[in-house]
């Protein structure tokens, strides 16, 4: 079972149909302006417009009032890639909507709000996250000797220095990762860094076996509280690695 689609029962059938096609920009699947029902692409479920009468008498509602004023039943929702410059556009073509555009950080959306012709609610948003949120690029931790560094993250841990900077007399690398954030290191007075840096790894019981003799521990193996399983550690400068197995 799938939702096909929405339909929504309006009085002003061609004044609908123009707001949707006209001024929201949606694509026609199917129908025009001459008859009683038309479709429309969304990207994924269509929206569907047909004349209220028309559906009231296929199932017998005819002799039933239109609903009298009261809140809302229903409010349909359109995803954009901006919302503030749909706000501007949809204002450049004459709509008049309910607020302007905010977040909501309880819902995790910036949107605004706006009727259609039928008095249809329709939120326009943007999910929170799209817009705020931020990638993790890389970290770095500090250490005295940058040498001394590499050839510890190298032939104890099994890492790849793969950059240095700047080519002369280089202060920083960093390493190869397969995902997730670059992991770097730099020449800092400031040592060790405040902080843990985690490293996922496959098989966490076999690592731990391979490095607990060699490496000063600051946790050893063990089950978290909360459903994983890691150990801690310190480099030669004191800065703490966690392992946690995926």
């Amino acid at each position: 079972m799938k939702l096909s689609h929405v339909r929504l029962l309006v009085t002003d059938y061609v004044a609908c149909l123009r707001f949707y096609r006209d001024v929201l920009g949606l694509e026609v699947h199917w129908g025009d302006e001459n008859g009683d029902y038309i479709s429309f692409n969304t990207g994924g479920t269509l929206l569907a417009l047909f004349r209220r009468n028309n559906m009231a008498e296929a199932v017998g509602e005819s002799e039933k009032s239109l609903k009298a004023s009261q809140q809302s039943s229903h409010c349909l929702i359109i995803a954009v890639d901006n919302v503030d410059a749909t706000y501007e556009l949809l204002k450049s073509r004459g709509i008049e909507c309910i607020n302007t555009p905010h977040d909501r950080a309880s819902w995790g959306v910036r949107c605004f709000h706006l009727y259609d012709p039928d008095g249809n609610m329709i939120e326009v948003n943007k999910e929170t996250e799209e817009i705020i949120g931020t990638t993790l690029l890389h970290v770095r931790a500090n250490v005295t000797d940058l040498d001394k560094a590499i050839q510890w993250y190298e032939s104890v841990l099994g890492f790849k220095s793969c950059g240095h900077y700047p080519n002369e007399n280089p202060i920083y690398t960093h390493f190869e990762m397969s995902e997730g954030a670059q992991f770097s290191i730099a020449v800092d007075k400031r040592v060790p860094t405040n902080g843990r840096y985690n490293f996922y790894v496959k098989d966490v019981d076999e690592l731990w076996k391979s490095l607990k003799n060699k490496v000063e521990v600051v946790e050893e193996l063990f089950d978290t509280p909360y459903g994983s399983r890691k150990f801690t550690i310190r480099d030669l400068d004191g800065n703490e690695l966690g392992f946690v197995k995926r």
